[in-house]
This record gives C-alpha cells, structure tokens and sequence, in this order.
C-alpha cells in the first residue's frame, strides 16, 4: 500500500482529468516515488484487463436488424392483443342477443289470446253495407239483412280489396 501524499491524485491523472500545473507536479514526483510509478503501472494493466473482458462491439447492420425484428414483434403482439379483445366482445354481444331472443321468445309464448274478437275489415263493412248502417263502429242496425243485400256488399268489399282500399282489422263489439 502507498502511503505517499499524491497517490490519491494518480487516478485523476491517468484518466487525464488534472490540469496543467498538477500534472507537471505529479510527473515530477513520479521520477522520486517508485511507489506512485507501481501503482500508476498496476492501474495500466487493470485497463488492459478490464477492455479485454468488454464485449465487441455490435455492427450497424446487426443493430438494425434488431431494431426492425423488435418493431415487427410488437406490431404483432399488438395485433393478437386487439384480435383476442374483438373475439372477446363478438362472444359477448352473441350471448346478450341469444339471451334477449331467448326472454322475447318466451314471453311472447306465455302471453295469452287477445280478450276481445277481432274481425276482418271486409266482414264489418260487409255487415255495414247490408244493414244499411251509417256507422261502421256503431254496430246498431236498423233491420235484419237480406241475402241479395249480403251478396252485393261482399262484390262491393271484394272489389275495394282488389284497389287495397280495405286492409286493416277492426274490433268488433257485441
């Protein structure tokens, strides 16, 4: 071990960080101190050891080749991330309908038959023109119809049919 007073500026000055004046004083007293000059020796062949061991560098060509194969990889992952989330939400939209056509399904099984009889257009207009009624919702004649009167509203109704004059259902009230 050095016990000289410059051995904590040798570092300094093999790395080439004094300045001017201080490295002529440390030149100077390494021609005296054969103990600075081992170890400023010992701290050449430590570098050589050390730049040995660093690994070469790595060509340009080589590093763009990576960088080009981490970017595709990414790009990649990134792809089957955002294909797995779509298939992910296709299931789920599937099974939303599937269980909203299942409830609808249902329910229009169990609702019951209509409560009051409906009735064709043609047959409420058919029993209006042969009545002789002002009124189709009325439903109060004022005599009983004839046949010839119930054939000639039925040609009537059959004929307006035809133009699609008459397409909708009324509800007929007893």
């Amino acid at each position: 071990m050095n016990d000289c007073s410059f051995q904590p500026q040798l570092s300094a000055y093999y790395d080439g960080e004094l300045s001017e004046e201080q490295r002529g004083q440390i030149e100077a007293h390494l021609a005296r101190c054969p103990a600075c000059t081992a170890e400023l020796r010992s701290y050449g062949k430590l570098s050589a050891a050390m730049a040995s061991q660093l690994p070469a560098p790595i060509p340009r060509q080589a590093l763009d080749r990576l960088k080009v194969n981490v970017r595709r990889e990414a790009q990649q992952h990134w792809w089957r991330y955002a294909g797995a989330q779509f298939d992910r939400t296709v299931r789920r939209v599937t099974a939303v309908a599937a269980v909203i056509l299942v409830g609808a399904s249902a329910a229009f099984f169990m609702v019951p038959g209509k409560a009051a009889p409906s009735a064709r257009a043609d047959d409420v207009i058919v029993e209006s023109l042969a009545s002789g009624s002002d009124s189709v919702s009325s439903g109060v004649t004022r005599s009983s119809p004839g046949s010839e009167e119930r054939q000639m509203a039925r040609w009537i109704v059959a004929d307006l049919s035809q133009h699609d004059v008459v397409k909708t259902e009324f509800n007929v009230q007893h």
